[in-house]
């Protein structure tokens, strides 16, 4: 069984959704350690709520990046973590977890790479009038969405549909899409 780390930055629905995945065997593996940049991120309720052990450390606290993902990765060898996902997680990986990691980092993306990288992916496609619109998972690497492409999903934005519902239709195949990366491509 592989150990997780889910690193996240606010809401946690994905997270909850590999939680739930790990529980009801669907990805084997356990989500050990939830690190979270920000304290108020809603996510760490959700790991409590599972009674996963949670790690908050603000960059901001740290004063530069190689001390911040020191404190991550002592915790990380620690709990004895294997891979490291990122669920909604807002800040690049350094060199630091890059190296320590090397091939062990996958993130989700609300976008069809290489398009509409970075933030705001989903309300971007959205006001361009992007008539299709998916998810990448992918590996990380140093930069922003660049990695190898594992998998990407995708649908037929409906007509007429207000942001709010793509939005809901976005973080549905999300949800969809990471557990069947994660459980190693049973489904």
């Amino acid at each position: 069984m592989k150990k997780l780390g889910v690193f996240i930055s606010g809401n946690g629905s994905n997270l909850e959704a590999i939680i739930k995945a790990t529980k009801e065997g669907r990805i084997n593996g356990e989500v050990a350690l939830v690190i979270a940049n920000r304290k108020d991120a809603y996510g760490l309720k959700r790991a409590e709520k599972y009674g996963i052990p949670t790690l908050v450390v603000s960059l901001g606290n740290c004063g530069a990046k190689e001390a911040y993902e020191e404190v991550i990765l002592k915790a990380l060898k620690e709990k004895g973590i294997k891979w490291l996902i990122l669920a909604g997680y807002l800040l690049l990986v350094g060199p630091t977890l890059l190296n320590a990691y090397k091939g062990k980092i996958i993130n989700i993306h609300p976008s069809l790479l290489p398009a509409y990288k970075g933030l705001n992916s989903i309300m971007r496609a959205y006001e361009a009038g992007e008539k299709t619109i998916g998810v990448t998972v992918h590996f990380v690497d140093e930069g922003m969405d660049t990695g190898p492409i594992i998998k990407q999903g995708s649908f037929i934005v409906p007509e007429n549909s207000s942001l709010e519902v793509v939005e809901a239709m976005v973080h549905d195949l999300e949800h969809r899409i990471y557990v069947e990366v994660l459980d190693g491509g049973k489904s």
